[in-house]
């Protein structure tokens, strides 16, 4: 039976037909063909074997090219498709999940995290991987996942290098030997942070910058060596910001000198150029990129336009994390003379007169109201900033007022009260529109019939199929000729391949529909909660809003994170 199911696994379907002939004399009476085809195809359906395979850059055998995976990723994949073959109780359909490049320091890996998701859904039974330390090398959360995780979802988990299979465990607990591989795998992963981070400062020693952004005012060393040289364009700019400085202004007085003359800011010069400049996308016009006092106090911070390169700001707080802490400035490495200066340190010393000295607030109240986080400004689409001004709560463009005339966004003051008063007018408009869907999906529903049903069309093809090996078992037993069965076949190939089509558009029509309808439900369901009733509150808002833009005192736009849900049922139940 083994041998039976073995062949068929690797026959495509039409020639599995074929074969249960010459294999029916291996079977019992008690087993019919029938039944081994189906079961065959159950186990493959259900049954899958997830191979997972990392490689991190630290593991120092990732090829630049034109070639997508490493041969390590390669090595791992022969490993694990030869044990699977080897072993006779692993059969199902494989299914890879492939982190090229990604640390095992921690699990924000994105194939790791698709295979949980696919482990929450019941489609893996078995995970395997070449060594413990591929699926990661933290050691608590390798623990969790082997001991806890795997086993609850009921899931087998096999570490082929080191010899571990979770269903051949005698009490159920992975033995000591587990237990100080992973923490081995861990303390490699410590032992090559520290190396790593050695040869990083060794580098900034030397004058060698491995920072992904240069300066403004620098463009990397067209000979390489990992040094910056003078952006001519944007140097001009630099040393105007400090010139000023140097005139006695204050940080805000040069940010109106360089809007006066005109002058590009580090965003508007990177946009420009199509540079690299931070994570954070530039979301703000071209006429709204205008200079202001914290642009200007970060450029007169920065001690490498005097020519040294200053490194080690920031250090990962642990190897397990992401998170990161800012060091003290003597513990900063500052090369003198890494490259070519803009400034002198006189000049950059002096230039440090002109930041204000501004006492840290040392405690702040939490600032909560209704629209936090999602009100800005229509014209630089900015957040709005949030204040008591005269007795009552108010909104304003917090960059209107340091860009000061040379932006053109509004000016005054937004109450609070009215702009909660004309959203929440809006978010009424959302609840009248799911109103009409859902009277619509009610006389819908009322009238309509399914005219195609799944699962009889899924009956009529199991019976084709059927069909199809009778009609072969005809053909070998001599009751039909050839030409007589190669017609017939392919009569039957055909219908059956429509109605497969069939069974396909038809689910995928219904898997819409019931999506949709899905949806529907959850915004009816948070509409008709106690919380929106009596004004606006933070929770409809979160509901429904997706931001709110201020123009003026009169002009208000409203993005709903609803609106495509209930333009397509309008579009199907409305009138």
């Amino acid at each position: 039976m083994n041998l039976m199911k073995n062949w068929c696994m690797n026959l495509s379907r039409e020639s599995m037909w074929e074969w249960t002939i010459l294999w029916r004399s291996n079977l019992s009476a008690a087993t019919p063909i029938r039944k081994c085809l189906q079961s065959c195809r159950r186990f493959r359906m259900n049954d899958k074997i997830a191979i997972y395979l990392r490689l991190s850059l630290a593991d120092g055998d990732l090829k630049k090219g034109s070639k997508d995976e490493s041969n390590s990723i390669e090595n791992q994949r022969m490993l694990l498709h030869d044990y699977i073959g080897k072993q006779e109780d692993l059969f199902g359909e494989i299914v890879e999940y492939v982190d090229d490049g990604y640390t095992g320091t921690n699990f924000n890996r994105p194939a790791f995290q698709k295979m949980i998701v696919d482990l929450k859904q019941g489609n893996i039974k078995v995970i395997m991987v070449k060594d413990l330390s591929r699926l990661g090398r933290d050691y608590i959360g390798v623990g969790d996942y082997i001991e806890q995780i795997f086993p609850l979802m009921g899931v087998r988990f096999i570490a082929v290098n080191n010899s571990f299979d979770s269903m051949k465990l005698n009490n159920g607990t992975p033995g000591i030997e587990v237990a100080v591989s992973n923490l081995v795998n861990n303390m490699y992963s410590r032992d090559i942070a520290k190396k790593i981070r050695a040869a990083l400062e060794t580098n900034w020693k030397n004058g060698k910058a491995t920072c992904t952004n240069v300066p403004f005012g620098y463009v990397w060393n067209k000979k390489g060596g990992r040094r910056w040289e003078i952006d001519p364009e944007a140097a001009v700019c630099v040393k105007k910001v400090f010139e000023l400085a140097l005139s006695g202004r204050n940080t805000t007085q040069i940010a109106y000198g360089m809007n006066e003359l005109n002058l590009p800011t580090p965003g508007l010069y990177a946009k420009r150029k199509n540079l690299l400049m931070g994570s954070n996308p530039i979301i703000a016009p071209d006429s709204e990129m205008l200079w202001n006092a914290a642009i200007v106090w970060r450029i007169l911070r920065r001690y490498e336009y005097t020519g040294a390169l200053v490194m080690g700001r920031r250090k990962k707080i642990d190897v397990n994390t992401t998170s990161v802490r800012t060091l003290p400035e003597d513990k900063w490495i500052i090369a003198e003379n890494a490259h070519e200066a803009i400034v002198t340190k006189d000049e950059y010393y002096q230039a440090q007169k002109a930041i204000r000295n501004v006492t840290p607030i040392q405690y702040k109240v939490g600032d909560d109201f209704a629209l936090k986080g999602k009100i800005c400004c229509g014209n630089c689409n900015r957040q709005l900033r949030h204040e008591r001004q005269y007795g009552e709560m108010v909104f304003y463009c917090g960059y209107k007022r340091s860009a000061g005339k040379f932006s053109k966004c509004y000016g005054g003051y937004y109450r609070e009260y009215s702009v909660n008063a004309k959203v929440a007018r809006a978010i009424k408009t959302v609840f009248y529109a799911l109103d009409v869907v859902n009277q619509g999906m009610q006389k819908k529903q009322s009238i309509t019939v399914r005219c195609v049903d799944i699962e009889d069309l899924e009956k009529q093809a199991e019976a084709i199929r059927v069909e199809q090996i009778k009609l072969y078992e005809s053909y070998a037993d001599g009751v039909l000729l050839r030409d007589a069965y190669i017609e017939k076949k392919k009569a039957l190939s055909e219908k059956l391949a429509a109605l497969q089509d069939s069974i396909r558009t038809e689910k995928e029509e219904q898997e819409c529909a019931d999506e949709l309808d899905e949806e529907i439900r959850n915004l009816t369901k948070q509409a008709s909660q106690k919380t929106y009733i009596g004004g606006l509150t933070k929770e409809c808002v979160d509901a429904f809003v997706s931001m709110v833009y201020l123009y003026d005192d009169q002009t208000m736009k409203v993005e709903f994170n609803c609106e495509d849900v209930i333009r397509r049922a309008l579009e199907k139940y409305g009138a």
